[in-house]
């Protein structure tokens, strides 16, 4: 089966770039980032949460 470079998934396709080129690209600074922005995220949901 042939298939074009048209045929791809974008979604799969971002995965893949997020995973192998950002790290390399952007370095500790980018988990640095990534760690601020879950904390935060994490911090958002428990403060909505119902007890």
């Amino acid at each position: 089966m042939y298939s074009a470079p048209s045929d791809l998934n974008p979604v799969a396709v971002m995965t893949m770039k997020a995973a192998m080129e950002f790290p390399l690209k952007f370095g500790s600074a980018l988990q640095q980032d990534i760690d601020i922005a879950i904390a935060r995220a994490i911090r958002t949901q428990d403060s909505r949460r119902i007890p």
